[in-house]
């Protein structure tokens, strides 16, 4: 019920207690075990491939529980015209066994795992928890932030920036979940003291 979902985020939007919501969580629970197709190729590696839709989406977003992507193995993310494609993902992807993905436009998305012939008694597991119904864009997210900033905040691009002129191109927006959906939260892209650019963000 988009205009229920609307109406709440009117609400939140004005007092900011929570993150901009913009996805509708439907929990669902897509194995490789209990849903999907398993193609074999002609030299032995194995795919499985999951279509999911949902009506009226504007954007569709997983998210992942119990993932283990053993090394060899690979998982993709894309829209049925292969123009969108995200992955591949593998293990340095995965915390606790979780993984979120970036938003697939439009109402239908195509969840494809990869295992070569080597790995066939290592094929890992993965469960596709939530599927998030995008019913507001990132575009509208930016439309209604921009100018809504206070008297004493001071733009970043403008002279006052310049000792930040670093830091500013470490500014993100994420994409987070929780039990209300998903929503957009700002963070930073922060190193460590190793330097080695491992990406950590704070947010």
């Amino acid at each position: 019920d988009v205009d229920a979902l609307r109406a709440e985020d009117a609400l939140t939007d004005k007092t900011g207690t929570s993150f901009w919501r913009f996805g509708y969580h439907h929990q669902t629970n897509f194995t490789l075990e209990n849903s999907g197709t398993w193609t074999t190729l002609p030299n032995g590696d194995r795919i499985w491939q999951i279509m999911l839709k949902s009506e009226g989406a504007l954007t569709i977003n997983l998210i992942f529980d119990n993932l283990v992507i053993p090394e060899g193995n690979e998982l993709y993310i894309y829209n049925p015209a292969q123009t969108f494609v995200l992955g591949k993902f593998v293990d340095n992807h995965v915390v606790e066994k979780q993984l979120g993905s970036e938003l697939v436009p439009g109402n239908t998305a195509i969840v494809e795992y990869y295992v070569p012939k080597a790995n066939l008694d290592a094929k890992g597991s993965l469960n596709i928890k939530y599927l998030s119904h995008g019913y507001r864009t990132a575009e509208e997210y930016e439309e209604k932030a921009f100018g809504g900033s206070g008297s004493c905040n001071m733009n970043v691009n403008c002279p006052d920036g310049a000792p930040w002129a670093l830091q500013k191109r470490g500014a993100v927006m994420l994409a987070s979940s929780s039990a209300a959906g998903s929503g957009f939260c700002s963070g930073s892209l922060i190193n460590n003291t190793a330097n080695d650019g491992k990406p950590y963000v704070l947010t």
